[in-house]
């Protein structure tokens, strides 16, 4: 009868062997008990990676310490990304690069429903080339509440939308200060088109300003302003053609309401 190995070294193995069994029978629940604690949390997110989207500008935002916009991907950053409600200085002249035929350079800063409410000083500056074609109100700004713009002027603006559309601003919704400002170039639209403002709202302001700009709509049409209602307008002028296919237009304002 043959005889079996008892030695140190198979004793040693043997122990070993059916600690490995015991803990390939424990893997599966402890892989249910990880898969747990991050479902509950227990274990701690990960770390979330660095916002690349960050605003980049110099400055705080503040009246005191205004973000400086020096280049086109400063004024890409203007409104949404560093805040709609910040304070903001043009510290130089800006040329925006030519974009394909029917497409924007630039995306108007401030909507309907989200309007710009902040501050921005172009302190004498010019913007240049400034394109946009979009379905809603159309500018530089695309909606502005209780905004202060000073000295802010554009050069060769094409402009296009179907309502509100202005070279500075599409539409002005309440207690705007708009000052010192100008325009040359062309905007398009279909009603509320101005060659400087779109729509000029209750309570708003627009001095010392002027446009040279070929405005084009269905209603609504005015060399400075397109459609205005209850705001004031002193000191301003406006030198483009004024071109409008059904009713409301003037030289200076095309529709003014009480």
């Amino acid at each position: 009868m043959p005889c079996r190995r008892t030695d140190a070294a198979t004793r040693l193995a043997s122990p070993l062997r059916t600690a490995a069994r015991r803990t390939d029978r424990l893997r599966p629940a402890t892989g249910i008990a990880i898969t747990a604690a991050l479902t509950l949390g227990l274990l701690g997110a990960a770390p979330t990676p660095a916002n690349a989207n960050a605003c980049t500008l110099s400055g705080s935002g503040t009246s005191g310490s205004p973000y400086l916009v020096a280049t086109a991907d400063d004024l890409a950053q203007v409104g949404d990304l560093c805040g709609l409600a910040s304070a903001y200085r043009q510290t130089a002249s800006i040329t925006l690069a030519a974009p394909a035929a029917g497409a924007s350079n630039h995306t108007p800063i401030g909507e309907h429903s989200r309007a710009f409410t902040g501050s921005y000083d172009g302190a004498g500056w010019t913007i240049t080339g400034l394109t946009i074609n979009v379905r809603t109100a159309a500018g530089l700004f695309g909606a502005t509440n209780a905004a202060t713009l000073d000295d802010i002027h554009l050069a060769g603006v094409t402009v296009v939308g179907a309502y509100d559309a202005g070279a500075l601003v599409g539409e002005s919704q309440i207690d705007d200060s708009i000052t010192n400002s100008s325009a040359t170039g062309t905007v398009t639209g279909n009603t509320g088109v101005g060659g400087l403002v779109g729509h000029l709202s209750p309570t708003s302001t627009l001095a010392y300003s002027r446009a040279a700009v070929r405005v084009q709509g269905a209603r609504n049409v005015g060399g400075l302003i397109g459609h205005s209602n209850q705001a004031t307008v002193e000191n301003s002028y406006a030198t483009g053609d004024v071109l409008a296919s059904n009713s409301f237009a003037g030289a200076l304002v095309g529709l003014v309401e009480a």
